[in-house]
């Protein structure tokens, strides 16, 4: 690769250093536009075939023998606490649709140990799960199991928690972020218990990409293309399903997901509303009624500032400052476009459409 090459290829491994310790984590969910929401819930249904039984006391059947995939493993002990890790778990994103699946829920216990690399996501964590109204509560009723989430700071490729310690163990879009992504997934592993399973995602498609060229070629025109060597590295069929089989996890299986980063604008009685969709689709400020043109170009500008706010810190040093605060200004033009630049509109909202891939592997 040549050094001009090199120096346009965004390499997100800064992220973990500058990016995710400064407000992109504070502000992580508006910029995700409820694609991580979706992919949560896509991670929970994968694993539900491979859910230990339930205690005999639990008024819950446990999955259907006949839909469970065939494993060579034999049949484990009833589970009355399910433990679960949220891996580079970011915002607590999959520890609270976990913490509300009413599948995991016909558990008497749930104990989800979310870990983050980003001491700023780790407090933040820790802030929202001491004012939770129904996570650690000492005396939990019929109605509001037995919810135990821990926040704790560790690197994903060298977790300080003991060995067969989980039955569950996600990462979502966070393995092509490590420096060595088989180290990452020899972790989750390590800390699985025997039969467990883990089940991870990585982008394939990612609906900006079509908008990012046409900014790139406005605000960089006759420079060399900005190259997404994350995106290129993991976008392949069989990519993830190597790295976790490489790592060690054994019956695994791959498919592709999809879902959607979607923002809104919400104007209601003039009165300012901030608010979040069913799905975390994020809605912004209003202050009174609005015309569906008005309504479309607000929901354009909300989702430029976030996609373009993001981008900025992806690509880094690789655009320069005047580059980079062009940035918003051409996205919102490139929102007002169809579906030839990628953009999605739906119920009001405007965003990209984004595809993943979900992996699931078992140790056996």
């Amino acid at each position: 690769m040549s050094p001009e090459a090199s120096k346009n290829t965004v390499d997100i491994a800064h992220l973990t250093n500058t990016v995710f310790t400064s407000t992109f984590a504070a502000t992580y969910n508006d910029r995700t536009g409820g694609c991580n929401i979706q992919l949560a819930h896509h991670l929970i249904d994968a694993i539900t075939p491979y859910l230990p039984p339930l205690p005999p006391c639990s008024p819950t059947k446990t999955p259907n023998p006949a839909s469970t995939p065939p494993s060579t493993s034999p049949p484990a002990p009833p589970t009355p606490t399910l433990r679960i890790l949220d891996s580079a778990s970011g915002p607590l994103i999959l520890t609270t649709a976990c913490a509300s699946s009413p599948t995991l829920l016909a558990y008497p216990h749930l104990h989800i140990t979310a870990t983050d690399i980003s001491p700023t996501f780790i407090a933040h964590n820790k802030s929202t799960i001491s004012s939770h109204p129904h996570w650690n509560n000492p005396s939990p009723s019929t109605t509001n199991k037995k919810i135990t989430v821990n926040a704790l700071q560790m690197d994903a490729q060298a977790l300080t928690l003991p060995e067969n310690e989980f039955d569950l163990a996600f990462a979502s879009l966070a393995l092509f972020a490590y420096p060595d992504p088989v180290k990452g997934v020899r972790e989750l592993q390590r800390v699985l218990k025997k039969g467990g399973v883990a089940a991870v995602t990585t982008w394939r498609d990612v609906g900006w990409m079509k908008g990012f060229r046409e900014v790139e070629g406005r605000l960089r025109e006759g420079r060399e293309r900005t190259r997404w060597g994350f995106l290129e590295e993991w976008s392949p069929r069989g990519k993830l399903a190597g790295v976790l089989e490489e790592g060690g996890l054994r019956e695994v299986g791959e498919r592709e997901v999809g879902g959607e980063a979607m923002w809104l604008v919400l104007r209601l009685l003039c009165f300012p509303l901030f608010l979040f969709l069913k799905g975390g689709h994020f809605l912004g400020m209003g202050d009174g009624y609005a015309d569906d043109r008005a309504f479309s170009r607000e929901s354009e500008e909300v989702a430029a500032k976030w996609v373009s706010e993001t981008l900025k810190a992806m690509v880094g040093e690789s655009w320069n400052e005047e580059e980079k605060e062009g940035m918003r200004g051409a996205f919102e033009e490139v929102l007002k476009g169809g579906e030839e630049m990628g953009v999605v509109r739906k119920d009001g909202k405007v965003g990209f459409e984004m595809r993943a891939w979900l992996g699931v592997g078992r140790k056996l």
